[in-house]
C-alpha cells in the first residue's frame, strides 16, 4: 500500500476513527497496507469484487468514512470523500454467482463495474473475449472484469465488474 507519507493529498493531522473495524475486525492500516481502498474512497486494487461494497463489510460507518487513507477521518469529519464509492450495501443477492443471463423482471441487467460504469454485452480486449459482459479470461486474481461502455466514465477502457450477488464470501 501507499505509505502515509506518499499520499499526496494527505493530511497528516487527520486521525482514523478510533476503535474502528469492519465486519472481520480488519483496521484501517489493512485497508491501506493491502490497497483495499484508495485515497479518494475508491475501491484499490486489492478489493476483491466477492466482498461487495464497503459498507457490506461494515457495521455502522465503512472504511472510506473512517480511515483517512480511504479519503475520511477526522479530516472529514468521518464523512468520506465526495467521490467515495461502495457506501451502501450491495443488492440483495439474486445469484450466487456472477452469470451472462442475469434477469430482473424479464429485462437483461447491464452489468456494471466497481466505480459505477455500464459494461459492454460482449467485447474483445487485446485478444481476450467474453460474451456476457464480465468474465475473467485472463484468471485475473482480483476477478470479473469487462470492457466499459464509456471508457472517461471508467478512466479505463476496462473495470472490475460489481458482483451481481452482493457479498456472499461470508456465507
Amino acid at each position: 500500500g501507499a505509505a502515509r507519507e506518499e499520499l499526496e493529498d494527505f493530511d497528516r493531522n487527520c486521525q482514523d476513527k478510533v476503535g474502528w473495524k469492519d465486519t472481520d475486525g480488519d483496521t484501517c492500516a489493512s485497508y491501506s497496507d493491502d490497497d483495499w481502498c484508495t485515497p479518494s474512497g475508491g475501491f484499490g486494487l486489492g478489493w476483491h469484487e466477492e466482498w461487495g461494497t464497503f459498507a457490506d463489510r461494515s457495521n455502522n460507518i465503512s472504511a472510506p468514512q473512517a480511515c483517512c487513507a480511504c479519503g475520511g477521518g477526522s479530516t472529514n469529519n468521518f464523512q468520506g470523500h465526495p467521490n467515495a464509492k461502495g457506501l451502501t450495501r450491495s443488492p440483495a443477492a439474486e445469484a450466487k454467482a456472477p452469470s451472462t443471463q442475469a434477469q430482473s423482471g424479464g429485462h437483461e441487467l447491464v452489468r456494471q463495474t466497481w466505480n459505477g460504469c455500464d459494461c459492454r454485452k460482449d467485447w474483445t480486449i487485446e485478444g481476450k473475449s467474453c460474451e456476457g459482459y464480465c468474465c475473467n479470461p485472463d484468471s485475473d486474481e482480483v476477478g470479473h472484469w469487462c470492457a466499459v461502455v464509456d471508457s472517461d466514465c471508467e478512466g479505463s477502457d476496462w473495470g472490475y465488474c460489481l458482483p451481481l450477488g452482493g457479498n456472499t464470501e461470508h456465507e
